[in-house]
């Protein structure tokens, strides 16, 4: 994957936005415990987040209630974390984004994002929150590599 320090030879400019700023807006995709949790702990530091979920209750229930009562009950969520079920509203517009589905979805999922101009054209810094191994048709392979298939502009 691409080094966002080394991405711009006059000095990148994703250092400079991160210098300046003490509030990002971030995506992640996957409202599983790990995706809210990871969530909750970036919106109570004040950054804007919002959490791709696929199952509409989901969603529902992280924005109503601020709970996510499917996989992290009794967990009360702050303001600033929104869910949405559309995968590019949850990817575009941000300064980073971070993939948190189930390794059985990994692949889909980039894919999925791959195709968004907005992403693949903005050098926009993605991190693996998931875990495990990836079953590709070049046999089982570590998730930062299947992703890197799947992504070789970044």
């Amino acid at each position: 994957m691409m080094d966002w320090r080394t991405a711009n030879p006059e000095g990148s400019n994703m250092e400079n936005r991160v210098s300046k700023r003490k509030n990002f807006k971030v995506g992640i995709l996957g409202a599983g415990a790990w995706g809210t949790a990871v969530g909750k702990v970036l919106a109570d530091k004040g950054h804007n987040v919002e959490i791709w979920a696929y199952e509409k209750e989901v969603a529902l229930s992280i924005n109503r209630e601020h709970h996510n009562s499917r996989y992290l009950m009794g967990v009360q969520l702050p303001e600033l974390l929104k869910a949405v079920t559309d995968l590019a509203e949850a990817a575009g517009g941000k300064d980073y984004l971070l993939i948190a589905v189930p390794s059985a979805f990994i692949l889909e999922t980039v894919r999925q994002i791959a195709q968004f101009s907005s992403i693949m054209d903005d050098l926009l810094p993605i991190g693996v929150l998931s875990k495990g191994f990836v079953e590709t048709d070049r046999g089982i392979r570590l998730i930062v590599d299947s992703i890197e298939d799947n992504l070789p502009e970044r």
